[in-house]
């Protein structure tokens, strides 16, 4: 398997990952993009992420693995990013962070630590502009027998960095719709209402107007 293979390998690998959890994706074809290029772009929809971009891009020359998602505003939750580049037939890089935003998840970024520690590979330089990134950021040129390894526990990062966002947001629609249920709990003003309007109606109140609770 040469190196195009494998990175294509992986990038079916990630799509597979990403469709258990965010579903099916859309598959964007560019206006630029030159017919004698592979290049695939395939975007997810998630309530928390506003961004979700797997691609795979294939010349004569170079060949890119590319996974970014980005957390929307509202959501203080980590970015996720990951990359592999091939030259000719080596792969040369590889790349992965779980970048904080606001707030530093403990659980995540000690993931990254351990990865680094676990790493054989030869690490690579990082350019100027990568203190974006975390302090604990993969950045290797990863070798032949140790790629497989990286890349699947990269994987199992991903899915852990998945997880825990459908965790922080279930908790957060269950503290929601708890408060929602103890409002609706207010008998006089359920009476109150139902004088007004009608039992029918003073529910419908409560449930759609006053403390509609997330389905």
């Amino acid at each position: 398997m040469n190196s195009q293979e494998q990175i294509k390998e992986y990038f079916d690998k990630l799509s597979e990952t990403l469709g258990k959890h965010f579903g099916s994706y859309t598959n964007k074809e560019l206006p630029f993009q030159k017919p004698e290029h592979e290049w695939l772009n395939y975007f997810y929809n998630s309530i928390a992420f506003r961004h979700i971009h797997l691609e795979y891009y294939k010349t004569n020359k170079i060949c890119a693995l590319h996974l970014t998602i980005l957390p929307t505003p509202f959501f203080d939750y980590p970015i996720l990013g990951f990359d592999m580049i091939a030259l000719g037939d080596k792969i040369t890089g590889l790349f992965f962070d779980i970048t904080p935003t606001i707030t530093e998840y403990k659980n995540l970024s000690e993931k990254l630590i351990i990865l680094n520690k676990d790493i054989k590979s030869t690490k690579r330089a990082l350019p100027e502009w990568a203190d974006i990134f975390s302090e604990n950021f993969v950045c290797v040129a990863p070798d032949t027998e140790e790629l497989p390894i990286i890349f699947n526990t990269t994987v199992s990062y991903i899915v852990d960095y998945l997880s825990y966002s459908n965790l922080l947001l279930n908790k957060n629609v269950q503290s929601q719709n708890k408060y929602c249920l103890g409002q609706k709990k207010n008998e006089k003003t359920f009476k109150a209402l139902t004088a007004e309007v009608g039992k029918e109606n003073a529910q419908l109140f409560f449930d759609e107007y006053l403390f509609p609770e997330i389905k």
